[in-house]
């Protein structure tokens, strides 16, 4: 892990742990219609998002215990539901979740 992400402080890792989640919330209506549709492309970019925001919050000493989790599980979901043909486009989130 580069050494930067080290330098953080918890005020900040929390202020970017609540910019995620924040940003799960504000998105397009568009998008949440492509996830509802299981559009391939719209669940790697929601597993990119996990992957990002579970990486965050695996830094923080004190993270929430309601998220722990959820990254990982998410991840895994949608690579099972999207199988081999998607193995490249899923690779960086596999990767992430196997940090923490």
């Amino acid at each position: 892990m580069p050494r930067c992400f080290h330098d953080l402080t918890e005020e900040t890792l929390s202020t970017i742990s609540l910019c995620s989640i924040a940003w799960q919330a504000c998105c397009p209506v568009k998008f949440v219609e492509l996830i509802r549709c299981y559009d391939p492309i719209a669940l790697v970019i929601l597993a990119h998002f996990y992957a990002t925001a579970g990486f965050v919050h695996a830094l923080m000493e004190e993270g929430w215990w309601w998220w722990m989790d959820k990254p990982k599980v998410m991840v895994e979901r949608i690579g099972d539901f999207l199988g081999e043909e998607w193995w490249e486009w899923m690779k960086f989130p596999r990767e992430i979740i196997e940090t923490f």
